[in-house]
């Protein structure tokens, strides 16, 4: 019996780019289909984070993949980091059933806040058990390689 690879089960479906953030920076995801998965997993990567900065990470439903004009609901929300937070991460799960009728899409929300600094970070969402296989089909555009051993 053969067995799926990793990355034939899961798919990048959306990023936030690893950056140095200031504060009073608000950043969001690449929108997620949730018709094609399951369930997403976010997982924020944070390096540094400067005095009096904080991070908050929430993952907002929405009706539509547009961004403008739908109607968006907070989920899921991550307990606030700060500076003591240094190199850790952080990993959010939402399943489709967690999601209020009629809500089909994800995006992460990213907002520093604080006083003058500035915040080491990215992050990744993984959509899984994909309804059709493999996963990688779904990748954003921005996934140059998998590569298998």
């Amino acid at each position: 019996m053969a067995f799926e690879r990793l990355s034939e089960q899961l798919a990048i479906v959306a990023t936030i780019d690893p950056e140095a953030y200031t504060t009073a920076t608000t950043v969001s995801s690449d929108m997620i289909n949730m018709e094609n998965h399951h369930e997403a997993m976010f997982v924020i990567m944070l390096g540094t984070v400067a005095a009096s900065t904080t991070v908050d990470f929430d993952v907002l439903e929405a009706t539509a993949s547009a961004t403008g004009t739908n109607t968006t609901t907070a989920v899921a929300s991550i307990t606030q980091l700060g500076a003591t937070d240094d190199d850790k991460q952080v990993v959010v799960t939402v399943r489709g059933e967690d999601m209020a009728d009629g809500y089909s899409y994800l995006k992460g929300v990213l907002t520093i806040g604080g006083v003058g600094g500035t915040v080491d970070l990215g992050a990744v969402a993984f959509g899984d058990r994909a309804r059709y296989k493999p996963a990688s089909v779904n990748d954003l555009a921005s996934v140059d390689e998998i590569v298998n051993a």
